[in-house]
């Protein structure tokens, strides 16, 4: 193998054995996205240039229904830190025109693709949800009524090295990664001499240079495999072997009750599934 082919083989290793971070795990791009070029999964599908974002987290949540709001992001001004409360394009605050647009004429102007890469990966409990789980044990403590000082300093030491453990523990992901961008014949539509009204604005916002605007983006439409319930009846338990000779079965029962409601209401929302962002398409008219 010569140099050149040698430098281009170990470029694509490189490439393939780094990726992007999925909900607090660090994956190989072959994993997420394989048919992207760039191990930030960034993917371009016309004339505007594809920016990774590197300031986590960037989620959209999905509805009971199954659908999600692209619009949280698609359609708003690229900032640097790429905010989705940045203002739509033309600098509109109120009100999205793409979705005034998409109302008035019909016009589905949002196209989730045929690119769709579905993949599982296991992950530990302190990768997805931190070491502690964000839990305020000193909360739980007080809500449970345990307030001796010397027992709530024994009940700390006894579950720390509970809750090491269980943090360690893997529980099983699966991911479906996608690119989404918007129709484009609506980007055409922002260079063309009829612009429909609701998008004027923005036109003329891009024609001076002032602004690109979110067109497309990548990310990964991620399940973790428990609920906030599971994961909070796995937390609790070791509680009543850790904590026998500390607490009496009555402050026993009392603390793993409030500790599980601590627990179900902090993971009520991110145990559910959601799209994690991981690239945003920007476009000018410069």
């Amino acid at each position: 193998m010569n140099t050149k082919s040698l430098v281009a083989f170990a470029f694509a290793f490189l490439v393939a054995g780094c990726g992007p971070t999925v909900a607090g795990t660090k994956l190989s791009k072959n994993l997420v996205c394989p048919m992207s070029k760039k191990s930030t999964c960034v993917m371009n599908s016309g004339n505007e240039v594809p920016y990774a974002v590197k300031k986590f987290p960037r989620q959209i949540g999905i509805a009971e229904n199954g659908s999600i709001n692209w619009y949280k992001f698609l359609g708003r001004e690229l900032t640097s830190d790429v905010n989705p409360i940045a203002p739509f394009c033309g600098n509109v605050t109120m009100s999205n025109p793409l979705v005034q647009y998409a109302n008035r004429s019909g016009a589905n102007v949002v196209e989730t693709g045929e690119i769709q890469h579905h993949f599982t990966f296991e992950q530990t409990i302190k990768e997805r949800f931190g070491s502690t789980f964000g839990v305020d044990l000193d909360a739980a403590l007080s809500a449970a009524g345990i307030l001796d000082a010397a027992k709530v300093a024994d009940v700390k030491a006894a579950l720390r090295d509970e809750r090491s453990q269980i943090s360690n523990e893997t529980l099983l992901a699966k991911g479906i990664f996608r690119q989404v961008t918007l129709d484009p014949n609506v980007v055409a539509s922002l260079r063309a001499t009829d612009t429909p009204p609701e998008l004027v604005q923005c036109a003329e916002a891009l024609k001076l240079g002032r602004t690109s605007i979110i067109v497309g983006l990548t990310g990964v439409e991620l399940d973790t495999l428990i609920t906030a319930g599971d994961l909070a009846t796995k937390i609790i338990s070791g509680f009543d072997s850790s904590l026998g000779g500390i607490l009496t079965e009555g402050e026993i029962a009392a603390l793993k009750a409030s500790y599980e409601a601590e627990v179900t209401q902090k993971f009520s929302t991110v145990t559910k599934p959601y799209f994690e962002v991981l690239s945003v398409s920007g476009y000018n008219r410069l």
